[in-house]
This record gives C-alpha cells, sequence and structure tokens, in this order.
C-alpha cells in the first residue's frame, strides 16, 4: 500500500481544484488480484484501445482498498496533520455503511498511473512481451522497471544488428 499525499486540495489527479487551503492523500493499492484487458477498439490502428482496467473484481481487492482508506483516515489524524485538518471532502467517512463505503471506492477507484500486466501476442499463452516479461509484478512504481526492461531489449536488438552486419 502507498499513501501520495500533497499540499493542496485536488481531485481527479490534479483535474479538479479545490478552493482554498488544503491538503490531499490518496491511497494506491499495490498489489491488485482483480485482472483486466485491452484490445483493440477497431481494426483502424489509430483510435486509443479499449481498455477495461476491471478494478475491485476480486473481493479482496476491495476490502484492501478500503482498509487503505482507514489507513489514510488515521494517517490524517496524527499530530503533525491533524492541526490542518477541517473536513473531509472526498472518501469514506467515519459512520457510512460497508455498501455505501463500497459505493464510494468504486466510484473514485483508478489505476494511478502504472498499469502494466502481460500481453498474449500469440496462441501460446507463455508468449509475451514488454512488461509483462516480469515474472511477477513488482509492488512500486513500474516505470523505472520499464524503461529497464526496454534498455535490456535495444541492448539485444543492437547486439542482433551487430552479429548480423559482421555476418554480411
Amino acid at each position: 500500500m502507498e499513501h501520495n499525499y500533497v499540499i493542496s486540495g485536488v481531485d481527479d489527479h490534479a483535474r479538479k481544484l479545490h478552493a482554498g487551503d488544503g491538503n490531499s492523500c490518496h491511497v494506491c493499492v499495490l498489489s491488485l488480484a482483480s485482472r483486466g484487458t485491452m484490445t483493440l477498439a477497431s481494426a483502424d490502428p489509430m483510435p486509443a484501445p479499449a481498455i477495461d482496467h476491471n478494478i475491485l473484481a476480486v473481493g479482496n481487492d476491495l476490502k484492501s482498498w478500503g482498509k487503505g482508506a482507514k489507513v489514510t483516515r488515521d494517517f490524517m489524524r496524527t499530530p503533525p496533520l491533524a492541526a490542518f485538518e477541517s473536513r473531509e471532502l472526498l472518501g469514506v467517512h467515519d459512520g457510512m455503511r460497508d455498501a455505501h463505503c463500497e459505493q464510494v471506492t468504486r466510484a473514485r477507484g483508478d489505476t494511478l498511473y502504472h498499469p502494466v500486466d502481460t500481453c498474449q501476442m500469440d496462441v501460446d499463452k507463455s508468449t509475451v512481451v514488454d512488461t509483462s516479461v516480469m515474472y511477477t509484478l513488482t509492488g512500486g512504481k513500474t516505470n523505472t522497471l520499464t524503461i529497464m526492461i526496454a534498455k535490456r531489449a535495444a541492448d539485444f536488438i543492437k547486439a542482433d544488428a551487430a552479429q548480423t552486419a559482421l555476418a554480411q
């Protein structure tokens, strides 16, 4: 679990700003069991792919997010931060029934910025490319690992090109 704290009242990845002073803390569940899909939207290569993140499809993921929301609330109430809290605008509130907590989590939950997984490129289910070469997904940001994998793949491609050039 990761928490992202910002000294600003923001919502929806800062696409919505709240007037006045504020702070924000967002929980990120790093190891979801739910799996989504990405497919071509059409035969035309220009449209964005059709992505279904399918987050919270597995029951334990919802429980993890709910636990994260409670940890976030407790974190925001610690003495260093409690002095700045005036009211909670969004998220799971004290006294909410479980069904309402689930509704808020489903409505507000998203993938943040680092969704990755496997990419089947053939009928053989073991044929994968890109970040999916990771046997197990990391419990943190995937951007650096993706760059590292791409760099290593580029090294392999350059070595093959050099070998081909020498052979000719």
